[in-house]
């Protein structure tokens, strides 16, 4: 009887444990979906030096400068992410093009690879708006060997489109602005989400492959 009495708290607490587990998994689970499916409405612009010597590095700029002017153009009327991304592959040979020129102007012998792809990118601060960490749509850039620093941004939404001054938090939902902003609450369980995969490293030993992306702007 009295070995009774001492099991039933132990088996009450443990049930306790496994809601609670059960209830974090469900709201971490949530959190997750919500944050792809702001990353699948996102197309993020990455371009990538010909080394990190100071002339490659200012040429970058330069060509960053010209593909962003003819993007902002090229989707001034896109209202979703799958038709930016169905605009810009149509626009590819121009956008390569454009990279191009700006190589060859700034007295530039090698060329441009311009494509349209998925990579992953690390968590990003824009003004109020906090991309989530994770694989996005990319217009990928590539200058000479593609050996150098690299330069990120947004297209889609327009978060790096010249002269734009919208607050970012407007290209977005209230449902997607919840994942976006610091400190609200599918940030913090995406944190939460963050950390139990850090724990089950350690615990399982088990080695995440990633792209490593340096930023700079």
């Amino acid at each position: 009887m009295e070995r009774m009495k001492r099991i039933r708290p132990m088996g009450d607490a443990l049930c306790a444990l496994l809601l609670a587990a059960a209830l974090c998994l469900g709201f971490t689970a949530d959190a997750l979906m919500r944050a792809g499916q702001v990353r699948d409405g996102v197309i993020r612009l990455h371009i990538r030096a010909a080394s990190d010597g100071a002339a490659d590095q200012a040429v970058k700029l330069r060509v960053r400068d010209a593909v962003l002017e003819k993007t902002a153009a090229l989707l001034r009327r896109a209202d979703s992410a799958p038709r930016a991304q169905e605009t810009l592959r149509r626009a590819l040979p121009e956008l390569e093009e454009t990279a191009e020129e700006t190589l060859a102007a700034s007295g530039f012998c090698y060329g441009a690879k311009v494509s349209l792809g998925r990579g992953y990118f690390d968590a990003r601060a824009y003004g109020d708006v906090t991309l989530p960490a994770g694989e996005y749509t990319s217009l990928e850039i590539d200058l000479g060997g593609g050996a150098g620093h690299n330069w990120w941004c947004v297209l889609f939404p327009p978060l790096c489109a010249p002269g734009e001054t919208a607050d970012p938090l407007s290209f977005f939902n209230d449902s997607e602005a919840d994942v976006l902003t610091p400190g609200g609450s599918v940030q913090v369980r995406l944190r939460i989400a963050e950390l139990a995969k850090a724990a089950a490293k350690r615990l399982f030993g088990r080695e995440d492959v990633k792209q490593e992306v340096r930023c700079e702007k």
